[in-house]
């Protein structure tokens, strides 16, 4: 059995750190309205090292207050969070054709990209593929603080 040269173990030590994951994005994820589907999806984005356990700032009376209402209603509350460190996401859900909208509203005055911040997704089985689009919807509202 061969083994590895030195100079290659070396070379494979200084590689190890550039090949680790990033470390998670500090974001405060609100999902509205709340579900336990929402909270089982926000667990698998932790999970897989898409975001870390923020805990939000906001008032949740008035989160859910904004209930039925449109984005504008969420925006209000996150646009005084905007250049904090850990800005602050609300996803808004609503039912679409058997699965869910997800529409991403962050602190900025507009959406950074309304195509990326408005997903459909199926909730309930929470596939990768649909863990994937929910992490970028989220990532797209949360960079309207300036990151």
């Amino acid at each position: 059995m061969k083994s590895l040269s030195l100079p290659l173990l070396a070379a494979l030590a200084l590689a190890a750190p550039a090949l680790a994951s990033p470390p998670p994005l500090p974001v405060a994820i609100t999902f509205l309205p709340g579900s336990a589907d929402a909270e089982a999806m926000r667990e698998d984005l932790i999970e897989a090292g898409w975001f870390g356990r923020t805990a939000s700032t906001l008032d949740p009376g008035a989160v859910a207050a904004c209930a039925g209402k449109d984005a504008a209603c969420v925006r209000a509350l996150t646009h005084p969070t905007r250049g904090k460190t850990a800005p602050e996401v609300i996803v808004l859900l609503a039912p679409e054709g058997g699965k869910t909208r997800m529409t991403c509203v962050g602190p900025g005055e507009t959406s950074r990209d309304p195509v990326k911040q408005s997903v459909l997704i199926d909730l309930a089985v929470r596939a990768r593929d649909d863990r994937d689009k929910a992490a970028g919807c989220i990532i797209s509202a949360a960079a309207e603080s300036g990151w």
